[in-house]
């Protein structure tokens, strides 16, 4: 009945979307992008100057070059340009020393003229200049892909969508879609003990930034996706191997906790400017709770069983370590619902 055109709908729009996705996001190299250009973000007329696209990333050398000594003075005050980037770090190079700035307001241009004692109207004249030279290197930029902090967590999304897929009526083309990108995934980023290389794909000499844990997350979602599509001791053992590494790399055996990101993820002198802190999130937390569970039913080890409990009593917790717990007491729901008892039957 209705129902059951409902859940057919829901099938055909989550295939529709899933062919496009490949369509206009897959790249040579077997992953998907996760924009196919970076314009810039979208703002209201009266909110100037917008990000120049806040995935493109920037060493403030950079910028200085690109820059005349005026336009760089009002620009790095604006968007708050630091030699050890404004954000999280991306990636450090040689050529480029840490390529971690993005191009947001940290500072109104009015703010910012009136501490260099400039009159407001020379400001936003030099930041238009120095927007319009910014825009025209990044438009010399080769590819969208090579520095748009592009993560294994999008294509690891990708994975376990097409796996889902692939078990719906009609959607076997997905299957080996989803094996084709899995196997891309791990020949890139894969080191041969199930350490990621890194988040980001950057060329040369380009050191890769160290992998999150929502990375290890997400791939070992997308193992055991790819495990039920077609179940196998190497499969399985894949899975495990990229969970040792993410126990090993970015779990805190303090608090219990996944940390989002390691020690080792910080690039330069000191910790740049952080957003959310070097902390848990417990949305990661609970992916890695799933993943846990899995591991224990697939492979019948109880250690798997037992670190999964010790990552769910962290919803009671009151550490530092996690941000929020809403996700994680959503798993802790999942697990009591589980454990009821059926209703008994006259």
């Amino acid at each position: 009945g209705a129902e059951c055109l409902q859940a057919e709908s829901r099938r055909r729009i989550a295939a529709e979307t899933l062919d496009q996705m490949r369509k206009s996001r897959a790249r040579p190299d077997g992953r998907l992008g996760h924009a196919s250009t970076a314009f810039d973000t979208a703002r209201g007329p009266d909110q100037q100057p917008p990000f120049l696209a806040p995935w493109f990333t920037w060493s403030a050398q950079e910028i200085r070059d690109a820059l005349g000594k005026e336009e760089w003075q009002v620009a790095s005050v604006v968007h708050g340009i630091r030699e050890r980037g404004n954000m999280p770090p991306s990636a450090f190079s040689p050529a480029f020393g840490n390529r971690c700035n993005v191009l947001a307001t940290f500072v109104p241009p009015e703010a910012a003229a009136a501490s260099l004692g400039l009159d407001a109207g020379l400001a936003r004249e030099r930041l238009a200049s120095a927007h319009a030279k910014l825009r025209a290197l990044r438009a010399k930029r080769q590819g969208f892909f090579f520095d748009d902090r592009a993560t294994v967590t999008a294509n690891a999304l990708a994975v376990e969508a097409l796996a889902a897929a692939a078990r719906q009526p009609g959607g076997s083309r997905f299957a080996a879609q989803a094996r084709q990108l899995f196997g891309h995934l791990v020949s890139l980023f894969l080191d041969g003990q199930g350490k990621l290389k890194g988040s980001y794909a950057w060329q040369g000499d380009v050191v890769p930034a160290p992998a999150t844990h929502l990375d290890y997350a997400l791939m070992v979602q997308a193992a055991l996706a790819i495990h039920d599509l077609e179940p196998s001791p190497a499969s399985l053992a894949l899975a495990e191997s990229i969970e040792a590494a993410a126990d090993n790399d970015v779990r805190d055996s303090e608090s219990g906790a996944y940390l989002a990101y390691s020690d080792a993820a910080w690039t330069g002198v000191g910790k740049p400017w952080i957003v959310i802190g070097d902390a848990a999130t417990p949305a990661d937390n609970a992916v890695a709770c799933r993943n846990l569970a899995r591991l224990a039913a697939l492979s019948g080890k109880t250690a798997y069983a037992t670190q999964r409990e010790s990552t769910l009593a962290l919803a009671r917790s009151n550490s530092t370590q996690i941000l929020t717990a809403h996700a994680l007491i959503l798993e802790v729901a999942r697990e009591l619902a589980a454990r009821r008892p059926p209703p008994p039957t006259n």
